[in-house]
């Protein structure tokens, strides 16, 4: 029973030191190896703020995953609001030609735009002001 125990001690112990040494390696939320952001992305962190996420996901390789192939329902609900080209700035409305047969919108006030087709997130496009 003791050594259960003491296993059991040994690998909480363990699990703690490397979660500690991850975010000591990556402390930055903008950084796409931040624990919290990699706890969001997977659902697991609900509470990671959504603006930090997106700004690791400029530096995150696999971006698209977390839109590509979802509805704008689901994509409403991992993001909060979505905005429209024209609701987003003067600075991005000549950008609306990017998609012009589908419908395009913004990631909250970031630079990623998703364009839907046929009900489904079919690109995650960083956008550069125009």
């Amino acid at each position: 029973m003791k050594r259960a125990a003491y296993s059991a001690l040994v690998l909480i112990a363990t699990l703690a030191a490397a979660a500690g040494a991850w975010y000591a390696l990556h402390p930055k939320p903008q950084d796409p190896k931040n624990i919290g952001y990699v706890l969001w992305k997977h659902g697991l962190n609900p509470y990671e703020n959504t603006d930090d996420a997106l700004d690791a996901m400029m530096h995150d390789g696999f971006a698209g995953r977390l839109v590509v192939g979802h509805s704008e329902d689901e994509v409403r609900a991992k993001f909060g609001y979505l905005l429209t080209p024209a609701q987003r700035g003067w600075v991005f409305q000549p950008c609306d030609n990017v998609a012009q047969s589908k419908k395009a919108l913004f990631l909250r006030d970031s630079l990623f735009l998703v364009t839907f087709s046929h009900g489904k997130a079919d690109e995650l496009i960083l956008m550069r002001p125009c």
